[in-house]
């Protein structure tokens, strides 16, 4: 912690595995996807037997260890990060701390993050951190944007690394995110 840094919150988080409302499209569609591949892929009768060999050894267990990652992956890697890591907020920063070791594993400064947050019905949700992009970046975008639609469409391959999950009382934490941000400037 820095000099003159004062814990206003420690944020609670269940410890439930994280779903989200996309991973009800986004399973469904990768193995749909990989199942295709393996359709498509599959040797036929007449094939010569290099191919069988290489089919079975190589390009079926790849598909399906791709098709494991896109669904089940996705969620054991946002179980993981619930389960290691813990959220303070400060009247400076918001810091994601590592339960075992007690260390910084990131930090945001309260004055340059932008938050935002998703509820369900029982007041429980997840808060998503952005960091705005550099005036450089967002200006080479502007030529990039003539050419493709926004950025953010589309199914996420990756998991976004900057999102509190499972937070009891989403909305008031929220708030007093927003309201530590306002003390700030």
């Amino acid at each position: 912690m820095r000099k003159n840094e004062n814990v206003i919150k420690e944020i609670d988080s269940f410890q439930t595995i994280p779903f989200r409302l996309n991973d009800i499209f986004t399973i469904p569609i990768f193995i749909f996807i990989g199942t295709v591949i393996l359709i498509i892929l599959n040797p036929e009768e007449k094939s010569e037997q290099t191919y069988y060999q290489l089919y079975y050894i190589f390009i079926l267990p790849l598909i399906i260890l791709m098709t494991l990652f896109l669904t089940l992956g996705r969620i054991f890697i946002r179980w993981h990060n619930l389960k290691s890591l813990k959220y303070i907020l400060t009247n400076q920063r918001i810091l994601f701390i590592d339960r075992q070791f007690n260390n910084v594993v990131k930090a945001f400064e309260l004055n340059e993050i932008e938050i935002d947050f998703t509820e369900n019905s029982s007041n429980n949700g997840y808060i998503i951190i952005k960091v705005p992009e550099p005036k450089e970046y967002v200006d080479s975008l502007e030529i990039a944007s003539l050419f493709f639609t926004k950025r953010t469409r589309g199914i996420p391959l990756f998991e976004n690394k900057n999102i509190m999950y499972n937070i009891s009382s989403v909305r008031l934490v929220f708030k007093k995110i927003i309201e530590t941000q306002k003390n700030i400037a």
